[in-house]
C-alpha cells in the first residue's frame, strides 16, 4: 500500500531536507495519518516532527500544550539546518524556529514555512587600513651602519 499525502507538499520542505544535510533532516509522509513530517533518523531513535516552523507567540502556545520542541538552527558556511532538542522552556529564545513534535490526529500549531537565514556580512578589514603604509614609511634600519670588513 502506497503512503499517499493528503497534502500537497510544502515546497520549502526541500530546502530544509536536501540530501547533503547534515542534521539527517528527510521529508516524509506519515504512515498513520498522511501529513508531510520532517524525520530525523539516527541510528537508535527516528524522531517525526510537524512541518510548521513555530516563533513568535506560537512558542507560547506550544509551551501550554506540553508539545516538545526542536531547535532550528544553521550549519555555518552551508545555508543548511539541523536540529537540536529543547528541554521545556529552558534553551528558549523568543526570536528563535522551533518545530514541534509530530502527534497523529493533532493539528499543527503552526503551517510558516521555514526561509534560512541571511548570509552573515564578511568581517570587516577596516583595521588593516592602519598598517596599510609604503615603503617610504618605514626607514631602512642598515642604512647608516658602516660597512665592515667583507670578503666581497
Amino acid at each position: 500500500m502506497s503512503k499517499r499525502a493528503k497534502e500537497k507538499k510544502p515546497a520549502w520542505l526541500s530546502k530544509i531536507t536536501t540530501k547533503d544535510n547534515p542534521g539527517e533532516l528527510i521529508a516524509a509522509v506519515c504512515e498513520t495519518c498522511r501529513l508531510w513530517v520532517i524525520e530525523t533518523r539516527d541510528k537508535c531513535e527516528w524522531v517525526k516532527w510537524d512541518a510548521g516552523v513555530i516563533s513568535g507567540d506560537d512558542i507560547t502556545i506550544a509551551i501550554i500544550l506540553g508539545k516538545p520542541l526542536a531547535r532550528i538552527e544553521a550549519v555555518p558556511c552551508t545555508g543548511q539546518a539541523s536540529l537540536r532538542t529543547v528541554l521545556g522552556p529552558i534553551g528558549l529564545a523568543p526570536g528563535g524556529q522551533y518545530l514541534a513534535l509530530h502527534e497523529c490526529f493533532h493539528g499543527r500549531i503552526s503551517d510558516r514555512p521555514w526561509t534560512p537565514p541571511k548570509r552573515p556580512k564578511q568581517p570587516s578589514l577596516a583595521f588593516l587600513k592602519a598598517y596599510d603604509r609604503g615603503p617610504e614609511d618605514y626607514a631602512d634600519p642598515w642604512a647608516n651602519d658602516p660597512p665592515e670588513n667583507s670578503l666581497f
